[in-house]
């Protein structure tokens, strides 16, 4: 349609007085235009057939510009759809990540610590040494009163310090006591560390995936900018020189052949109305 009225076909082919001048002027506007594409070298070649070679000339290369036109506008709407819904994601996400942020901020200032694996080692490696001084008082103790008896200072003391290293075993299982790294008990740290560990790991995965969008959007911001790829122009046309068809000796072999027919059939017809 651009074709047909930046060109005036309709007046050019005397269609004003047709029933559909619109329509004829668009088939024969089609009728004149052919194209070839190369899927290997993705080069599409656009033609146009005419009388006056520079009008052919001036419709092809209009042609080609509304096809840069078109393709620049396809890419561009698709482009900057894929960025919309990229623009939502990520805000989408971040919102996300604050979310789980803040969440394990408040886990970690109710639980007091922050890192439960350094809690877990500290506090398993404190019970060790507890155990193992456990252990050797009570081995003293037992050999002690092998030789002594009960009321022996030497019992008592043993006595004394074996509660004291009990108490702060409990207190360091029970949480709060003397030997404690932290304010979270032995038995409470499995469960506390699946809880940390499950919001440390939703977090890195919402992490993850913004630094992936954010890095998808500037793409397509990127790719709205940038249409050249998808269509260039290689060649215009130029005004052709010579004809593309029919071939002049072709026309004129035609010309010659039809014009002795013609003869022919004309010395026919004059012979019949002499005879008549």
């Amino acid at each position: 349609d651009t074709i047909v009225a930046e060109f005036d076909m309709m007046k050019r082919l005397n269609l004003q007085k047709s029933k559909a001048p619109r329509t004829t002027a668009r088939k024969s506007v089609e009728e004149a235009t052919y194209s070839k594409f190369d899927e290997k070298s993705g080069i599409l070649e656009v033609g146009y057939k005419d009388i006056d070679p520079r009008r052919a000339t001036l419709i092809v290369n209009r042609m080609v510009d509304l096809l840069d036109q078109e393709f620049k506008r396809l890419t561009v709407d698709k482009a900057s759809a894929k960025r919309a819904y990229l623009e939502t994601s990520v805000a989408a996400v971040e919102q996300e990540t604050r979310r789980l942020s803040d969440q394990l901020i408040a886990f970690q200032a109710r639980s007091g610590i922050i890192d439960f694996t350094t809690q877990a080692s500290e506090n398993t490696r404190a019970i060790a040494q507890l155990q193992s001084q456990i252990v050797s008082k009570q081995m003293e103790l037992e050999l002690q009163k092998k030789y002594v008896p009960e009321s022996d200072s030497r019992i008592v003391k043993l006595k004394a310090e074996l509660a004291g290293l009990e108490k702060l075993m409990t207190g360091l299982k029970e949480g709060g006591g003397e030997f404690a790294t932290g304010p979270v008990s032995q038995k409470d740290i499995p469960a506390l560390s699946v809880q940390y560990l499950g919001l440390k790991r939703d977090l890195e995965i919402s992490q993850s995936t913004l630094a992936l969008l954010k890095q998808q959007y500037e793409m397509a911001k990127l790719e709205s900018m940038d249409t050249s790829a998808t269509f260039q122009v290689v060649e215009r046309a130029d005004v052709p020189e010579v004809r593309y068809s029919p071939g002049r000796a072709k026309t004129a072999v035609i010309a010659t052949v039809a014009g002795f027919f013609v003869s022919v059939l004309v010395a026919f017809v004059v012979e019949y109305f002499h005879k008549a």
